[in-house]
């Protein structure tokens, strides 16, 4: 089997694969060959169900974009880590607090 017949086989876990029109796939095994072109449809398949078909790819059906974030993640200390998170969750505070919604206060950090 080459390496185009297992990536359709791996893609056609889809439940969407029969009727999908975007030229690139998180779960294609050959997407570093792929291209994008702007305007052109993206894959909507929920990242959850993207993880769960690719596990064991090698991006684990992430794409590009959010690999390199993951990279960056597992990169990071743990003080760091904690940083970014802090920051992230005060831009949502302060963006929901424009919007007028309340937020319920948790000591959990993620």
């Amino acid at each position: 089997m080459t390496l185009e017949q297992k990536s359709v086989e791996i893609m056609k876990q889809c439940h969407k694969f029969e009727d999908c029109s975007a030229p690139f796939c998180p779960l294609d095994l050959l997407q570093d060959s792929r291209t994008r072109l702007s305007g052109e449809p993206k894959c909507t398949l929920s990242k959850v169900r993207r993880l769960k078909i690719g596990k064991d790819l090698p991006r684990g059906g992430m794409t590009k974009r959010e690999w390199s974030a993951k990279l960056k993640w597992d990169a990071m200390s743990d003080d760091a880590r904690a940083l970014e998170t802090a920051r992230i969750r005060g831009v949502l505070r302060s963006e929901h607090t424009k919007k007028g919604v309340k937020i319920k206060k948790s000591s959990k950090v993620a």
